[in-house]
């Protein structure tokens, strides 16, 4: 299967957003309990000082460590973004083929790119897709009642697992 490079990375922004702010969080979060403990660790292990001189200690010592992190932080965020963009792509590329298909409109079968996730979703959308078609070349006359005529669950059942025999 041929590569298929992804022309943009943030695809749903409520989802990559959301995982983007939680990422940033936890380094803050991380940075913070870090500092906290170092502050705690220094006080009781190192002489009495003031806040401030044990701050600008804690400064001169972890500065390098925390500017390193400061530097990775785009770098993990990008990752984020680049590897939930395999789960987000397929949905909103499946959420596309499924409003086009809902308005009527021709829709091809979907066909994932090689490493993203949950490409057994593209085979069952392919599988539902051809079932759709199939229904749609029948004669009225002959179609099955949808679920929630008078007919019943039986006879919906037999047209849901007609594709899968």
């Amino acid at each position: 299967m041929p590569l298929i490079h992804r022309r943009r990375l943030f695809v749903d922004h409520q989802v990559q957003g959301v995982l983007l702010l939680r990422a940033f969080l936890y380094w803050l979060v991380c940075v913070g309990l870090m500092t906290a403990m170092l502050v705690v660790w220094r006080g009781f292990t190192g002489p009495v000082q003031t806040l401030p001189a044990l701050f600008a200690e804690l400064w001169f010592q972890y500065a390098p460590a925390l500017v390193v992190s400061v530097l990775v932080l785009p770098l993990v965020l990008f990752d984020v973004v680049r590897l939930s963009n395999r789960f987000v792509g397929p949905v909103y590329r499946l959420r596309q083929r499924m409003r086009q298909l809902a308005r009527g409109e021709k829709v091809a079968p979907i066909k994932f790119r090689e490493g993203d996730f949950w490409l057994e979703l593209a085979d069952e959308f392919n599988d539902l897709l051809a079932l759709v078609a199939d229904e749609a070349k029948r004669p009225l006359a002959t179609r099955e009642p949808a679920a929630g005529d008078s007919a019943s669950d039986e006879s919906a059942l037999t047209v849901a697992s007609r594709g899968r025999a």
